[in-house]
């Protein structure tokens, strides 16, 4: 890549890291989380872990659920939710990050009649589905194309590859650690209190660390970024209740 091309590459991706900051989806108090799901959270995340890999979505889609499940959780004001309401908010979750996302993303009979439920008890009709879309869509102001952590590691492994010299091996074997410890990340309860760009900050340095890559790599992607960003109010990370450490807890 000719030297023109990177700086052009580098001013998008700087540009993009601007915008998403601007995105980025409300940190949430665990105080607001209802107290009655933070017991069964890791089982729900877990659930939508393994349909979003059961059925090839990707992890934008995967994370994008996630994201619209916990938003719409936080505002219930700890109201207690049946197993049964739990599910449907889960999938409908789901069917909303498929339809941003997934190329075929009419999957609202499909998650009716083949997840939500079985031959032998049939609880919700695609109404309810539908209706539970509107619901999470108003509660949420209409504002659920958030930004994301795959957003940001995306960022960050595009600039990655300008010091991989084409060693493709790398890059691809890179890419995957991080996708599976961002899956692993979203187990963790804390991460609701961490902004996404930070999940994506810690998932990318522990991936250097994993693949004894200098830390110098990461100190100039700082510098890269910094500038997208210099003149905006980080609000939203200075309000962390918790520091990014607390994910080393994993």
């Amino acid at each position: 890549m000719s030297y023109s091309s990177k700086n052009t590459l580098i001013f998008e991706l700087q540009k993009d890291f601007y915008y998403f900051k601007q995105n980025e989806p409300n940190i949430i108090e665990p105080i607001k989380y209802p107290i009655s799901i933070s017991n069964v959270r890791p089982r729900i995340i877990n659930w939508l872990i393994f349909l979003c890999d059961n059925f090839n979505f990707s992890i934008q889609t995967l994370y994008r659920s996630v994201i619209i499940l916990e938003q719409y959780l936080s505002k219930l004001n700890n109201c207690n939710l049946t197993q049964e309401k739990l599910n449907l908010i889960t999938i409908t979750s789901l069917s909303l990050g498929t339809k941003l996302e997934e190329i075929n993303c009419n999957y609202t009979s499909f998650f009716t009649e083949k997840i939500l439920n079985t031959p032998q008890f049939q609880i919700y009709r695609k109404t309810d589905l539908t209706k539970m879309e509107f619901e999470i869509l108003k509660k949420l102001n209409f504002k659920i194309l958030y930004s994301t952590a795959i957003d940001f590691s995306n960022i960050y492994l595009k600039i990655f590859t300008l010091y991989c010299k084409n060693n493709q091996f790398l890059i691809d074997n890179f890419k995957k650690v991080n996708e599976d410890l961002l899956k692993k990340l979203l187990l963790n309860d804390m991460i609701i209190t961490i902004s996404q760009s930070q999940i994506a900050y810690f998932s990318f340095t522990e991936c250097l660390n994993t693949f004894g890559i200098n830390i110098f790599v990461l100190r100039n992607i700082e510098n890269i970024l910094v500038n997208s960003i210099i003149n905006i109010p980080n609000q939203k990370d200075n309000n962390n209740k918790y520091n990014i450490k607390a994910l080393y807890s994993l």
